[in-house]
Formats: structure tokens, C-alpha cells, sequence
């Protein structure tokens, strides 16, 4: 997993703070990590099967890492050649991660609340608790329509009424 907080998570800054990029053009070179990701998932875990993971492991680490000094020598003139050795970093870089297998691992994103809020024949959701930073909770008589009310409240935006 080297390398995946840089791509993730400072890539933007990087290209926008350090090379004067853009936004459209800081979006479209940082597009290459997904698309680099998801089509290493395919490869690498398929060379695996091959080679064996450990080899898999190590030459993708080597080639990440060579593909990512590249792209810091690169410059921010040829946006082309900056997605595309992105992409290969994002490649190695996400692609060897292994597969849970799925039967033997299901565990859970979190967990939701029901009760007779509003009838005593019938379970609303009265709470729902989703992964790191969903959370929702109804009250008595209260419509769906509240949730994105409220939530565009808090992120500052009004909502129109039509």
C-alpha cells in the first residue's frame, strides 16, 4: 500500500499548490488513480496467480516507485504524460491488494434502528449508522424529504421550494 495516502489524498494539493494546475486539469490527471486502481485489480491479482503474490507484491512495488519518480520529474507542461504515469503508479499501487473472500468475511458497515414511531403495526427507521460519517435520525411524523432538507442546511446550501 505504498504510496496509496500520497495518491489519495495529497495528489490535489500537489498538482494545484506545486505545479499550477488548474482544477479541470488537476481533475483529469488526478482521474488516473481511480482508473489506474480499478484496472489493477484485474491485472496484478491475475499475474499473481502466475508468479505467486509475494513476486507480484515486490514488482509492483518497484514499479510504482518508478513510475511515481517519474511523475514528480515530470512537470505539470504535459498533462497526457502526467495521467499516464499516474495511471501505471495507481495500477501497482492498488492492484496487489489481495480479495476477502467474501463467505468466510462478511462483517457489516453499521447498523440501522427501527420502531412504531408513527403506526404500532409497522417499524420505521428511526436511526441509521453507516460507516465513519453517515448518520441519520427520524422522529415522530417527519418525511424523507426532511433528511435533504436538513443536510443542505448544515453544508450552508438553501434548498429551493418548488
Amino acid at each position: 500500500m505504498t504510496g496509496v495516502f500520497v495518491l489519495s489524498a495529497v495528489m490535489p494539493n500537489y498538482l494545484v499548490d506545486y505545479l499550477k494546475l488548474t482544477g479541470p486539469q488537476m481533475g483529469f490527471v488526478t482521474s488516473a488513480i481511480g482508473f489506474g486502481g480499478a484496472l489493477g485489480q484485474f491485472g496484478l491479482l491475475t499475474v499473481s496467480d502466475f508468479i505467486g503474490r509475494r513476486t507480484t507484491t515486490m514488482l509492483s512495488f518497484i514499479v510504482a516507485a518508478v513510475f511515481l519518480w517519474f511523475f514528480i520529474h515530470t512537470g505539470g507542461a504535459n498533462l497526457p504524460m502526467l495521467f499516464g504515469l499516474l495511471f501505471v503508479a495507481a495500477m501497482f499501487n492498488f492492484g496487489d491488494q489481495p480479495v476477502p473472500d467474501i463467505k468466510d468475511n462478511l462483517g457489516f458497515a453499521g447498523f440501522r434502528i427501527h420502531g412504531p414511531i408513527n403506526r404500532p403495526d409497522y417499524f420505521d427507521e428511526i436511526g441509521v449508522f453507516l460507516g465513519a460519517s453517515y448518520f441519520r435520525a427520524a422522529s415522530r411524523l417527519e418525511a424523507a424529504t426532511e433528511y435533504a432538507r436538513r443536510s443542505f442546511s448544515a453544508s450552508g446550501v438553501r434548498p429551493t421550494r418548488s
